[in-house]
């Protein structure tokens, strides 16, 4: 069997990743041939369809199974509406006659609206994956997840998956070794040779670890001891949570365990019994009455595998909460979006998309150190921020260097179209502030002075302009200490009143990115930071001897 998933993906999320895992697992498809669709009157995308069929090209990278397959032919060859029928035959004709569509099973109470010709009720064959749009209940569940992690049993024909948040796995692993005495009891009783199912102990699923549970017929079996009565609203709410992902709970009291195990054990095969019967039929709870399936043909459920109640609007409405301008110049492995996967996400903030675009940028006023070390703040921030540029170096010696280095930062600003303050050449209040440390090395207390100079000079400037926001160009310099930066920004930023914007411009290639800007717009670049005790010996020694002495 061939399975046809034809939805915007947009963008591609863990709904959509449990759905083709799942089939891949229980289904052992020939192929899962994923059809993104095209232009519609009645379907407006949010990004351009080159960034959801990269973010595909991710997603089926990221399933890394041969069987899955993308076919962009509803994005870049097909004109005019698309609708089931559409998709149909292409896929016959493409892939033949033994083919199934995945529907959610949203689309059931909606049908009679778009499928006029009842093609799709009728004609097309149907699997129906539960799901319940709009939901913010289980992203809230995915928050720092990858995808849902899947835990496969190996043991057994049938098998499953279960979802679960793996930061809960080196606590399962403590529990298990060192179970009580109940849990113990229980253990040896649900092992394989006991009961027709296999067991986990300990077992994570999804936020929470369970203390015994088989994927085969979704059972969880919890022993509960006296902290069960103080935490029943808990326990409780907890076992509704499992309920609606159609997971059965049963609940035994620690006496009850270790007083008669023999009808623990009566009771429990009394309701895999039941559920068994029950699983045959049809999935519980479904959104919907039988009535609406009369006129729907040529379908059936998924109710093996459980897939996280979300949507792609309710990601889409919190991407910005999480691509910040810090997020970008964070330590990129950790970084990730609920509800969508590792890659997708630092695609997503890379190429800044699903980003909602203030009416008005927010001013923010950037140190400049020099001309090469601004490149990155200027190109880092003006999509999102309205820039002013201030020049204030007072640490810079001899003035023909000081030149220098202006003229290139002026020339930068000109290519770049950015607005500038120039503020006044303060040597000599430089050299007063450094008196007893002036040749303590790069980063000791000499620079640590200089940086609390720029930093308090600009603060204060800010809040004179009303400039709400303010950053330095000294942190893409891979030379400077990002810490005590931080600290005199932050700390002149409360005392005036303005944000200090603490972002390591220098990371992820800032630097070298800088280089390669001044190289290609033939700019000046210096080779020492500015002050004549940090001119190198070489090359330098002569006008460092006239200076210093």
């Amino acid at each position: 069997m061939i399975y046809i998933l034809g939805w915007a993906y947009d963008p591609p999320h863990a709904w959509h990743a449990a759905i083709v895992r799942s089939i891949l697992h229980y289904k052992n498809p020939e192929k899962i041939i994923i059809l993104p669709s095209g232009k519609r009157d009645d379907k407006f995308y949010s990004v351009s369809d080159e960034h959801r069929l990269a973010m595909l090209d991710i997603f089926v990278s990221d399933i890394a199974d041969a069987r899955v397959i993308t076919d962009d032919y509803f994005v870049r060859e097909w004109e005019g509406e698309m609708i089931t029928r559409d998709v149909d035959i292409y896929a016959r004709r493409q892939y033949g006659e033994d083919i199934c569509h995945i529907f959610g099973t949203d689309t059931i109470e909606s049908m009679p609206e778009w499928d006029e010709d009842q093609y799709a009720a009728k004609v097309v064959q149907k699997l129906f994956v539960p799901r319940i749009t709009e939901s913010f209940q289980q992203l809230e569940k995915l928050m720092e997840w990858e995808w849902c992690r899947f835990s496969p049993w190996e043991g057994g024909a049938r098998g499953g998956y279960t979802e679960y948040d793996p930061s809960l796995r080196e606590y399962a692993t403590e529990n298990r070794k060192n179970m009580n005495d109940m849990e113990k009891n229980m253990w040896s009783l649900l092992r394989w040779t006991q009961l027709w199912y296999k067991f986990h102990r300990q077992k994570p699923i999804w936020s929470y670890i369970v203390d015994f549970y088989t994927p085969n017929i979704q059972l969880i079996i919890e022993i509960d001891g006296e902290s069960h009565i103080e935490n029943f609203e808990y326990d409780n709410k907890r076992t509704q949570y499992f309920n609606s992902l159609w997971i059965h709970v049963l609940r035994f009291m620690n006496i009850e365990v270790s007083k008669n195990l023999e009808w623990v054990r009566e009771n429990i095969l009394k309701w895999i019994e039941k559920i068994v019967k029950k699983n045959s039929v049809t999935p519980p709870n479904l959104p919907f009455s039988g009535e609406e399936l009369e006129h729907i043909q040529n379908y059936s459920f998924f109710n093996e595998a459980h897939i996280p109640d979300i949507s792609s609007t309710a990601i889409k409405q919190i991407i910005p909460e999480y691509s910040t301008i810090h997020a970008r110049f964070e330590e990129s492995p950790k970084f990730i979006i609920p509800g969508l996967s590792k890659k997708i996400s630092q695609y997503i903030l890379k190429e800044k998309i699903y980003l909602q675009k203030p009416e008005k940028k927010p001013k923010i006023l950037v140190h400049v150190c020099c001309g090469p070390d601004v490149t990155m703040p200027i190109i880092q921030l003006r999509d999102d921020y309205d820039i002013i540029c201030f020049w204030y170096d007072p640490n810079i010696q001899p003035k023909a260097e000081y030149d220098k280095r202006y003229d290139a930062f002026v020339r930068i600003c000109e290519i770049e179209h950015i607005p500038y303050i120039k503020w006044a050449y303060d040597v000599s209040n430089f050299f007063t502030r450094i008196r007893g440390v002036e040749h303590t090395p790069e980063r000791w207390e000499k620079c640590t002075y200089c940086y609390d100079m720029r930093m308090m000079v600009s603060a204060k400037l800010a809040a004179r302009l009303s400039i709400p926001l303010y950053t330095s160009s000294l942190n893409t310099s891979p030379k400077k200490d990002l810490e005590k930066l931080f600290k005199m920004g932050h700390k002149y930023g409360e005392k005036y009143r303005v944000e200090f914007l603490d972002i390591p411009f220098r990371k992820h290639g800032g630097f070298e990115k800088s280089v390669e800007y001044t190289r290609e717009h033939d700019i000046y670049r210096q080779n020492y930071c500015g002050c004549i005790y940090s001119i190198r010996e070489w090359g330098d020694s002569d006008i460092k001897r006239k200076m210093v002495g």
